[in-house]
């Protein structure tokens, strides 16, 4: 019987994609270190609680990406949140620069932290 051949494909530069990885992660280190002051207004912002953070992001922050959920009422919050989520998201955010793809990811991770804590 014939052994089945595998075929294995071997990458040229094996260490090229673990520094491409690197360098990733250190120009998203240092714009947070640049937008820090900014990340510490959306975190006080978020301790004060939904409301607060909502209003921070939407005055400071507008959304580059519209979602086509309608516009929440003001006393809805899940809904305000939600659409939050969907605007800031950063899958949505590709197509902008790094710097508003970190802040956009940290408010996300904000607005699901106070998603998590408000439904709970």
């Amino acid at each position: 019987m014939a052994q089945a051949e595998h075929s294995v494909s071997v990458n040229a530069n094996p260490g090229r994609t673990d520094v491409m990885g690197h360098l990733k992660k250190k120009k998203k280190k240092m714009k947070q270190m640049e937008l820090e002051p900014q990340l510490k207004k959306i975190k006080a912002a978020k301790a004060k609680g939904a409301r607060d953070l909502l209003v921070h992001i939407k005055q400071s922050h507008p959304p580059k990406f519209k979602s086509k959920l309608a516009e929440p009422a003001y006393d809805n919050i899940k809904q305000a949140l939600r659409k939050a989520s969907a605007e800031y998201h950063p899958d949505k955010q590709l197509q902008y620069d790094q710097k508003w793809q970190v802040l956009s990811g940290e408010i996300s991770k904000a607005v699901n932290d106070v998603w998590a804590d408000y439904c709970s």
